[in-house]
Parts: structure tokens; C-alpha cells; sequence
């Protein structure tokens, strides 16, 4: 990639200095200088540093993009098993056959479909403890009328029999979704998937679709891997705001007035050697 090319991305993509540079462990003052001329020759390691930097731009936003109206196919995801209820492969799935899983036995229903659940790692359990309670003091301080819920609990998206997702982090502002019920009924305001390999293609696509779809209101994907966070906003954006975990990053439904410091959520994972 020459570095035209990744001028002419950046200005498209509207990347900031501070973003390229928490991407590629370079000095945003040292990118300014090569973008703007003022270093005329980079150095080969700085290049490469660069195309990495974009590389995981382009998979993060275009994978979530070009996929986010696509279909339901089967994208290599896990099918429903006979056992798991009544039905044969043929048939749908409902919320009773959800209902009838063996305890200990992790499974989401999406438009009558069992997905696995794999078992989170201790990255997962660290970034979701991290942003659970950052999430559960700031509410909590303002007394708000909204509630922090995270899995397992269900969530019956649609209201429908077809659809049982477990998001890892939710806040609910309607409290007739959850007073009295064992599960949540309707769309959740805000939700955050925490993915994995394994859970990565759904979470970017077949989840990504349902949320929009259903009324979700504002959805995180967060990749500690790649120790990102895509943000979207769906009443607001078209398209998805990109951070890293160098970045203090703000909930829109909040306004912005809360906000999850990941520097911090890094810095934990960094001390654990995750």
C-alpha cells in the first residue's frame, strides 16, 4: 500500500492521527510528518506498521458494513440439533424448545436457529466486568430510571416465539420489559458483545441485523483481541465509530455524558498478560 493510498483512505474513513497511531504503536506527530510530506522517505518497519494500522480498519468497518444487511445465511455457524427439542433440522425452533435445554447447556434463538455458546475466556470476563460496572456506578449515580443487566439472560428480542438472544452486557430503560418476567421482553436500549473468534461472525452480522432491526437503540461490539470497540449509533449513523482501547469512549444514549474509560479496561488486561 503506498502511502497516496492510505491518505486517500484516511480522508474517506475520516481517521484522526491519534487513532492510526494507537492502531500502529507510532507517534501521531511522526504519521502527521508522512502524510503531510514533511518526511519524505518512511523507513520500511514504519510502512508496514501503517498497512497493519489498516488493515485491521478495513476487516473491523467492512466486514460490519458489507455484511450488515445481508441475509441470515448460515456463515459457518453453528446448527440446531435434533436432540435440543422436538424438531428435525427442517423445522423452527421456538422459545419452549429455548426453555427446554439442558441446564448448563448454552444455547441463543435467532428466527427459530440454536447458535452455541462457547464458553467466554478470561479476556471476555475481564472487559465485561470492567464495563458492567463502570456502567452500573454511573447509572446508579444519577439514579436513573434505566437497569445494567448481563448474561445469561434472555432476551426475547422480537416479543416473538422465533428469537432468544443473550447479550453479554444490556441497559434497559422501560421497565415493563423486565418487571415481573424471567427474561427480557423487547429490544434492550443498549447492548454490548464482547466477541471471540468463534463468535465473531455472528455477533457482526446475524446479531448486528437483529439488534438494528428490533429498536436497539445504540450497540458496542468489542474485540479485546484486537483491543477495539465499533460503536453504533443506529438512530444517528449510517456508518460505524471506530476506537481503541486507548480511548475513553462515550454512550450516545447518555448523550456522552457517561462514558468507559478503556485505557483503563487495558491496562487490567495488560497486568493479567491477556
Amino acid at each position: 500500500m503506498t502511502i497516496e493510498e492510505m491518505i486517500e483512505i484516511k480522508k474517506h474513513g475520516g481517521y484522526s492521527y491519534k487513532l492510526l497511531a494507537n492502531l500502529s504503536g507510532l507517534e501521531a506527530a511522526v504519521i502527521q510528518k508522512i502524510f503531510t510530506g514533511k518526511t519524505k522517505s518512511p523507513r520500511h518497519d514504519t510502512i508496514v506498521a501503517l498497512e497493519k494500522a489498516f488493515e485491521t480498519l478495513r476487516e473491523s468497518k467492512e466486514i460490519a458494513l458489507t455484511q450488515r444487511n445481508s441475509s441470515f445465511g448460515e456463515n459457518g455457524l453453528c446448527e440446531p440439533e435434533i436432540e435440543y427439542g422436538s424438531k428435525g433440522k427442517s423445522d423452527k425452533y421456538t422459545v419452549s424448545d429455548y426453555w427446554a435445554l439442558p441446564e448448563g447447556n448454552r444455547k441463543e434463538l435467532i428466527d427459530g436457529k440454536f447458535y452455541d455458546m462457547s464458553a467466554p475466556g478470561l479476556d471476555h470476563q475481564i472487559v465485561a466486568r470492567e464495563i458492567s460496572n463502570t456502567l452500573i456506578n454511573s447509572i446508579s449515580s444519577r439514579k436513573g430510571k434505566c437497569q445494567v443487566f448481563f448474561s445469561p439472560l434472555g432476551v426475547q428480542l422480537n416479543k416473538d416465539d422465533k428469537t432468544m438472544v443473550e447479550p453479554d452486557i444490556i441497559i434497559v430503560c422501560d421497565k415493563d420489559k423486565y418487571y415481573g418476567k424471567k427474561n427480557i421482553m423487547g429490544a434492550p436500549d443498549f447492548i454490548v458483545e464482547i466477541i471471540s473468534d468463534s463468535t465473531k461472525k455472528k455477533d457482526m452480522t446475524v446479531k448486528l441485523a437483529k439488534y438494528e432491526d428490533a429498536g436497539v437503540r445504540e450497540y458496542w461490539i468489542v474485540d479485546p483481541k484486537k483491543r477495539i470497540v465499533i460503536s453504533y449509533v443506529f438512530a444517528e449513523e449510517v456508518t460505524p465509530t471506530i476506537y481503541t482501547f486507548d480511548d475513553v469512549v462515550p454512550i450516545a444514549i447518555y448523550d456522552g455524558k457517561i462514558k468507559v474509560n478503556f485505557k483503563e479496561i487495558k491496562s487490567t488486561l495488560e497486568m493479567m498478560g491477556v
